[in-house]
This record gives C-alpha cells, sequence and structure tokens, in this order.
C-alpha cells in the first residue's frame, strides 16, 4: 500500500513539473513579481514538493537562505486555498528552536501563492530566483540588484534586471 502511495505522489509531481511556459507568460510573471512587494519573502526559499493522494492538499517547504536549519512543511488546501498545516518537527529537531513565526510563514506564503510559480527564493538585497520546470527542463529567471556580477550564461529579458536562463 506504501508503494503505491509512493508512487501516486511521484507520479502527480513529475505530471506538475511538465507544465509549458510561453515567453509571454514568463514575462507575465516577471511583471506581477517587479509590481508586488516582497520584503515578506526576503531571506526565504518556498519550494513546491508535490500533491497528496486525491489531489487535495499540496505539499511545499519554507526554510531561511542563509540559515543551517532545516525548512517548514507547509500543507496547503486546495479547496479552500488556505494553509491547513505548518510542520515545524524537522526545525525544531534540527536547530531546536523555531526562527520563522507561524504568522511570518503565512503572510509570506500568500505573497508566494499570489505568484504562481513553483519555487522562488529572495535574499536579503532583494535578488530573486525563480525556478520553473517545463518540457522536461529547468528555466531559472533572475532579477539582480547588480547586474554586473550575472554570469555570461544568462540572456537579458526584455525587463530591467531580470535574467533568464535554460529556455529556448
Amino acid at each position: 500500500m506504501l508503494r503505491i502511495l509512493f508512487l501516486c505522489v511521484l507520479a502527480s509531481f513529475l505530471i506538475s513539473c511538465n507544465e509549458k511556459y510561453t515567453m509571454n507568460e514568463i514575462d507575465v510573471m516577471v511583471s506581477n513579481i517587479d509590481t508586488t512587494n516582497i520584503d515578506l519573502l526576503k531571506g526565504k526559499v518556498i519550494e513546491y514538493r508535490g500533491i497528496e493522494l486525491g489531489g487535495v492538499y499540496s505539499l511545499y517547504m519554507m526554510g531561511g537562505i542563509n540559515n543551517n536549519c532545516s525548512p517548514y512543511i507547509i500543507e496547503y488546501n486546495n479547496l479552500t486555498h488556505e494553509i491547513s498545516d505548518i510542520s515545524d518537527k524537522l526545525v525544531v529537531s534540527d536547530c531546536n528552536i523555531n526562527y520563522l513565526r507561524k504568522e511570518e510563514i503565512i503572510a509570506a506564503f500568500k505573497v508566494f501563492d499570489s505568484f504562481k510559480v513553483p519555487n522562488i527564493s529572495v535574499d536579503s538585497l532583494g535578488n530573486v530566483k525563480v525556478v520553473l520546470f517545463h518540457d522536461n527542463r529547468k528555466t531559472i529567471l533572475y532579477k539582480i540588484t547588480s547586474p554586473e556580477v550575472i554570469e555570461k550564461k544568462y540572456s537579458e529579458l526584455s525587463k530591467q534586471n531580470w535574467y533568464i536562463k535554460g529556455f529556448d
């Protein structure tokens, strides 16, 4: 039974990672991020991890960018569009302390959820990294506050200080 459950979760995760994005959709994502106050996301990474059996709940991880603690596990109810559980078990067992308050997690997740992206990280300077999966490939979008540090393998998007890698 556990093996079947594992295979169902794995299959739904792989299907969700194969979404196709057009350059127009990416431009809309970038514009949405640019016009939203992302201060609540600074110093955090939030990542979609999969969907539970039946598709009612999605699982996410939220952690600090520059700490060595495990992430919080967020269970999101896809029917009510509310967080149904925030687990700190990994955090407490790893670091013996909660480094984020529940209210902070909920507020940051609401901002993240408005972007409809599977993964985002924002450092303390406001540099943004978004990872999209499509056509079994990974596309990385960066918003860099200091464009001179961007590597040559990234192409500049039409939006100011946004760069892209892996989109053909």
